[in-house]
């Protein structure tokens, strides 16, 4: 009888000693954030210090688009096949007036007027080409010199390895001549984009 009234205490204090116990445990598990449960979280939970993830594209106002300074640029193609095309007419016409002025003889060497009026107008319409095939979007200028380095260069390939040196060498000549004109495209639309940028900026309130 004593065992039994001794049990129905020890009931009566632990059913409402265990009631209070679980009802703390769920207020400090409610408290705690994930990282103190063992990493535990759910499948929308962010880790402290995170950024935040969003999959919504990147917003631009209506009727602007991100500044790409290749807009409206030709394919490198483009001015490769302009540089070719200048150069070949550009020589055709050099080789002319150089006859002209230094009619050809009946020897064996070819006279200087013609020398130079190919080397001159090969020279010359290459850039020119490229220009106009990249829609004068570089520098003609600067088409120009990297052109004259590049002819040189033929012809000191031409020294060495003769007529296959020399076509090489003109190749690299076109192909460095049209990178040049579009790389200088590219800053000039750069260039352009940011001193429209710094007007826009002083004109705001």
């Amino acid at each position: 009888m004593r065992i039994t009234k001794l049990l129905l205490l020890l009931l009566a204090v632990l059913i409402p000693a265990t009631g209070q116990a679980q009802t703390y445990r769920a207020s400090v598990l409610w408290v705690l954030p994930d990282s103190a449960l063992g990493g535990a979280s759910g499948p929308d939970s962010v880790p402290a210090g995170a950024p935040a993830v969003s999959d919504t594209p990147p917003f631009h106002a209506p009727g602007t688009e991100p500044f790409d300074p290749k807009r409206g640029e030709s394919p490198l193609a483009t001015p490769v096949v302009g540089g070719i095309v200048g150069g070949a007419a550009f020589s055709a016409a050099g080789i002319l007036i150089g006859n002209a002025v230094d009619p050809q003889p009946s020897g064996e060497f070819i006279p200087t007027g013609i020398v130079l009026g190919y080397f001159i107008g090969e020279t010359i319409g290459v850039p020119i080409g490229a220009h106009l095939g990249n829609s004068r979007r570089g520098n003609f200028a600067g088409d120009l010199g990297i052109s004259i380095l590049g002819h040189i260069a033929a012809l000191g390939l031409a020294s060495l390895g003769g007529s296959a040196g020399y076509v090489a060498g003109l190749s690299v000549q076109v192909l460095a001549t049209a990178v040049n004109e579009q790389l200088t495209g590219r800053r000039r639309a750069t260039a352009r984009h940011e001193r429209e940028q710094a007007a826009e900026a002083s004109r705001a309130p």
